[in-house]
């Protein structure tokens, strides 16, 4: 079923309830695809539906809403002489009557960051209750300099060195991935941390816990491509840069590659995401740069292709990669809006065609759409990082992006919509998928 409006703005009150007839079609035609996570996971959700026991550390108001720093208890771990792990969170909720239930979101830092205190701001000034978590065993950005950035030994886990990427230390160097429980490596417990933070954000009175989503940066992002295929009650996912397949191509691609076969498959079969992601049932958003220095494109279009869930994506040329959550990456915040606070449909672009030289792609939009573009490159999947990208103008024409085919010598091309014509401001808000080309 496919249903587009009229140029350039979905107008009709018909056209809107086709395009929800159709989303709901497309939720029961994936249910009976989608499988269960696989046995081996480490983690199962049984293990983790439980709020987690909890201390507030501090409180405060702030112009969107109340603040509190968290300490909540995560797993056990072989480097925690405690017997479990601390996990550091800022929650806040936005100022809302009493009584009224809001969305919430799990938000996940990536590689060197910790909980960021002003993403939970921004998610209370749109409407979310929120909560940040620190992965690794550090606390949150807020923390007085004098004070610790770690928990003390008793209660950490495994370093964001321990991704299984490398042969991992516990109490003197281990020879065999076979000698180390799951629970010694950072990526066991940055899922297992996710989904503690979910069970306990679910448990405030104030969190409609059906209306959940789930957002992460970098490995943030690596990380929600495993917590949504394993926790399945979030209602959507955004993995933000981060993705699987990293042997595939990333900026460890060769890290992968030289590690002795016994470490090579102990990763690639237990802790990269691609194993995770089919068993996904949140609606998914992935959000990347075509040009992003860890997550290249066609490791990211792997991971797409596995989601049997509705998904949405949207490729921007050149985007910086950081932890970013203001305008820049408004798409993140429209596609949220979209799924958790019944806002409008985010724009999406067909799959394109190629034929006799021109390039064809539908569009549907409830809102301005501008500056359509198709973006090229002739480079090798391998050079991602350096490779150049070559724009071509198209036409909007009713519901139809037209222009000029890519040369049959691209290698990765996509079809990109702004919502200004100004360049200035420029910032991709829909794209169609990536086709991309294989290294020979």
């Amino acid at each position: 079923m496919t249903c587009f409006g009229p140029p350039r703005m979905v107008r009709s009150v018909a056209a809107l309830l086709c395009a929800a007839a159709a989303v709901l079609f497309t939720h029961r035609s994936f249910a009976a695809e989608i499988p269960e996570p696989i046995a081996s996971a480490p983690w199962k959700l049984e293990q983790f539906e439980k709020a987690p026991e909890f201390e507030v550390l501090s409180e405060t108001t702030h112009e969107h809403g109340l603040l509190q720093e968290l300490a909540f208890r995560g797993p056990a771990a072989p480097q925690a002489s405690a017997g479990y792990t601390k996990v550091f969170a800022y929650y806040g909720k936005p100022k809302v009557a009493a009584g009224t239930k809001v969305p919430g979101l799990v938000l996940i830092h990536g590689g060197g960051g910790q909980a960021f205190e002003n993403w939970v701001r921004e998610a209370n000034r749109r409407g979310y209750a929120a909560i940040s978590i620190s992965t690794g065993g550090r606390l949150g950005d807020g923390r007085e300099k004098s004070e610790m950035k770690v928990w003390p030994d008793e209660f950490r886990g495994p370093s964001e060195r321990a991704t299984g990427l490398e042969p991992t230390k516990v109490n003197g160097p281990v020879k065999s991935p076979r000698d180390l429980p799951a629970n010694a490596y950072w990526t066991y417990h940055a899922v297992a941390d996710g989904m503690l933070a979910h069970s306990l954000l679910r448990s405030f009175p104030d969190v409609d816990a059906d209306r959940t989503g789930v957002w992460g940066i970098s490995w943030g992002g690596f990380t929600t491509c495993s917590l949504m295929g394993i926790d399945r009650r979030f209602h959507c996912a955004v993995p933000m840069y981060g993705c699987g397949h990293l042997e595939n191509n990333s900026a460890w691609r060769q890290t992968i590659i030289r590690l002795r076969d016994e470490w090579r498959l102990s990763f690639n079969s237990t802790w990269d995401p691609s194993n995770y992601i089919p068993s996904t049932r949140a609606n998914v958003f992935f959000f990347n740069g075509d040009q992003d220095a860890f997550y290249p494109l066609d490791s990211w279009m792997k991971c797409y292709d596995l989601v049997k869930s509705p998904k949405k994506m949207c490729v921007h040329r050149a985007l910086a990669h950081g932890h970013i959550w203001d305008d820049r990456v408004k798409p993140v915040w429209n596609y949220l809006a979209e799924q958790l606070q019944s806002g409008p449909a985010i724009p999406m672009i067909t799959r394109p065609i190629v034929k006799e030289g021109k390039v064809t792609a539908e569009f549907s939009a409830t809102g301005p759409v501008a500056r359509p573009r198709l973006y090229y490159t002739t480079g090798p999947n391998s050079d991602y990082m350096s490779r150049d990208w070559n724009e071509v103008k198209l036409t909007i024409d009713g519901n139809l992006l037209t222009g000029p085919a890519p040369p049959a010598e691209a290698t990765a091309w996509y079809i990109s919509l702004s919502d200004t014509e100004e360049t200035k401001t420029y910032l991709a808000i829909a794209s169609s998928e990536v086709i991309w080309t294989p290294d020979p």
